[in-house]
């Protein structure tokens, strides 16, 4: 592989400075391994367009970006899915997933901690944090259009709104896929494999189930290092409940001629940073959304334990952090000067000119599975495969019950409008107590209570209906399972009526 070398002088001419990560000049080789110390930046795209990794960026202070997604048949970027990351003062790699609107949707952050975004708005989303260790979860909505120190004022005084709340539990219900496993157990190229997840020695949906494909020499037999670069982050395909499936093809290479799709490369990556441009060196916007969860786990109170507290505070900056880290190496959406628009070639361009073909060997790779169950992501040992090797594997996770998550739908209302409290639940014997509570500050309370009265260990849904209420008002909603050995689960969420 080769990398080429960034026109340090042209960005410094247009006032930018270094906005691509720049590598020291120390005489080391570059992460690439190819002993190319002259080299500031590593710049690859992948055109193959079964392949879906789109671009792989590194540079010599170890900073790195995989970016993958959907393409054309050129191989051209159409849609960005998700970012892995690492950033030069971390072990762990941040993931970033994006919705179908390219806005980020998940992050999973190095220390575990999950955030999700369900935007509700072009600027105001309702961030859900999560603690994998502890299951605690926080609750804020956050206007980055709006940027203040403190949250939504909550109304004290309103009356007290009218209306019943109602707790129903059902099992889950799985979604009926009509793609046959056959498809992928005939002769084909290339890595395939089957993966079965089972939750308490059931077949099991979860949210999403990905691998992380990692390049690899025949005969190898230990697990990558964590810098190791991944070539390929793909999410598998649903093809039953609990079966997923993946593919990722053996011929790595693509021909296209990278100058022809140019425009499509900077329109992808800067839709990317320009839109999720909320932690935009120098926006204060990143600041805010740390401010926002801090005060937000202020007014939690005791709620959230202080070892809790400070790893979604760390969480909050690294998120930002990994976000600045992958537009900087990608380079997209950084504005030239107006001055300069009419005589310097744009960045982006500038970028095509650096971009290589990513021609991997793919003789034999690691193949890593991780699965997003229970508030998490959870990663399951890995195996080295050649291209006549099929993996297939059970992925367990055993007979512990589990609220798998507990979300407020829509986690923004505004007044008068109700809302459900939705918690998914797994591993539910029969005699496990469910009781699910709301306070508000209008003075409504209401307590649900069941039981699971079916023999058969399984998943339910509990949902909760809840009456709207007056603007500024706060509901605190709790769910509390005890199974009939005597554990006790527990999470809450919150939400404030908007006008």
């Amino acid at each position: 592989m080769k990398t080429l070398r960034f026109l340090s002088m042209m960005l410094m001419a247009v006032g930018i400075s270094c906005m691509v990560s720049c590598g020291d000049s120390d005489g080391s080789s570059d992460d690439n391994g190819n002993g190319d110390s002259s080299s500031n930046i590593g710049a690859f795209i992948n055109t193959n367009p079964e392949i879906s990794t789109q671009f792989i960026f590194s540079n010599k202070k170890g900073e790195m970006a995989v970016i993958s997604g959907q393409k054309d048949a050129q191989g051209a970027p159409t849609k960005i899915e998700s970012m892995v990351v690492k950033n030069a003062d971390e072990a762990e790699k941040t993931y970033i997933y994006l919705n179908s609107n390219q806005l980020i949707e998940r992050i999973t952050a190095p220390n575990g901690v999950e955030m999700t975004f369900d935007w509700v708005g072009a600027h105001k989303a309702a961030v859900t944090l999560v603690d994998p260790s502890t299951g605690e979860q926080l609750n804020t909505v956050v206007d980055f259009a709006n940027q203040k120190t403190s949250t939504r004022a909550i109304n004290y005084d309103a009356p007290m709104r009218s209306g019943e709340a109602k707790m129903t539990l059902e099992p889950t219900k799985h979604e009926d896929i009509s793609v046959q496993q056959a498809a992928m157990t005939r002769a084909t190229q290339g890595f395939t494999g089957n993966i079965k997840v089972e939750v308490c020695n059931a077949p099991a949906d979860v949210h999403n189930v990905y691998v992380e494909v990692f390049n690899a020499f025949i005969g190898h037999n230990t697990m990558p290092s964590k810098g190791a670069p991944i070539l390929v982050f793909k999410k598998c395909d649903k093809v039953g409940t609990g079966l997923y499936q993946f593919h990722v093809p053996d011929n790595y290479s693509g021909s296209t001629n990278i100058g022809t799709i140019c425009s499509k490369i900077d329109a992808i990556l800067s839709t990317i940073c320009n839109l999720n441009a909320w932690t935009a060196p120098g926006s204060g916007a990143k600041e805010y959304l740390c401010s926002a969860i801090s005060v937000a786990i202020t007014t939690a109170g005791v709620g959230i334990s202080a070892p809790v507290a400070a790893a979604f505070g760390a969480a909050c900056l690294v998120a930002a952090k990994s976000l600045d880290t992958a537009c900087s190496l990608a380079n997209g959406g950084v504005p030239i000067p107006d001055e300069f628009s009419d005589t310097i070639e744009g960045l982006s361009t500038k970028l095509c000119n650096l971009l290589k073909e990513y021609n991997a060997s793919m003789e034999g790779v690691f193949v890593q599975p991780h699965v997003y169950y229970a508030g998490k992501d959870n990663y399951f040992d890995g195996t080295w495969l050649t291209s006549t090797q099929k993996y297939d594997e059970i992925l367990s996770f055993g007979e512990f019950p589990a609220i798998n998550s507990f979300t407020l739908n829509p986690s923004a209302p505004s007044a008068g409008q109700g809302y459900k409290a939705i918690a998914k639940l797994s591993c539910m014997k029969k005699g496990t107590k469910i009781v699910m509570d709301i306070v508000g500050t209008d003075g409504y309370q209401k307590t649900e209570t069941t039981t699971v009265s079916d023999d058969t260990i399984g998943e339910f849904t509990a949902t909760m209906s809840v009456p709207g209420s007056y603007a500024g008002v706060q509901d605190q909603v709790n769910i509390n399972v005890t199974t009939p050995d005597g554990a006790k689960l527990h999470k809450s969420a919150s939400l404030v009526f908007g006008k």
